[in-house]
């Protein structure tokens, strides 16, 4: 049974404002680990038409209360989309949401990185969980870096790091 079976089937909102859909589907079960200090998450490639970033989230997990900066860049580390997002007291199992100051125009054909910061003996986070995404933008592989951004690539197609995750007006 999927990580997120029952929890985002369509657009979402927050506070009145849509986020739009989402770009995981669905997760497999992994492991949590909270033994690295850096940038986690995942590389994608956005499919042939570009799409509009609305929000970002980040799966919560029994414990989680730490504050992490959300981001997209680019494969050379330049910022596209930033966010800040408190977890504590969210929703265990749920994705922890925060929209974006305003929509983020993403490329068609253009491969991003989609990270959360972690800390050592921090929160947890998922490690090399199997993600099924939306066709709009297509997940690579997992992705960690201790610099300014995750450009560090790991594990087998269709792997990230942390389930981090944006939402795509419709």
């Amino acid at each position: 049974m999927s990580l997120l079976a029952g929890i985002i089937a369509g657009s979402r909102s927050l506070g009145g404002f849509t986020l739009g859909d989402p770009w995981i589907l669905t997760a497999g079960a992994s492991v949590t680990r909270n033994d690295y200090a850096g940038w986690v998450g995942g590389r994608f490639t956005v499919g042939a038409s570009g799409i509009n970033i609305n929000a970002l989230g980040r799966m919560i997990i029994a414990g989680n209360s730490q504050t992490h900066t959300l981001k997209i860049t680019t494969t050379g580390g330049s910022v596209v989309a930033t966010a800040a997002l408190n977890t504590s007291g969210l929703t265990v199992g749920q994705y922890g949401t925060v929209a974006l100051a305003s929509p983020v125009a993403l490329a068609a054909s253009t491969t991003y990185i989609i990270q959360s910061e972690e800390f050592l003996s921090g929160d947890l986070w998922r490690e090399f969980a199997t993600i099924t995404t939306d066709a709009k933008a297509s997940s690579i592989n997992a992705a960690y870096g201790s610099g300014s951004y995750a450009n560090l690539t790991n594990g087998a197609a269709n792997n990230t790091y942390v389930l981090v995750n944006m939402y795509i007006s419709p």
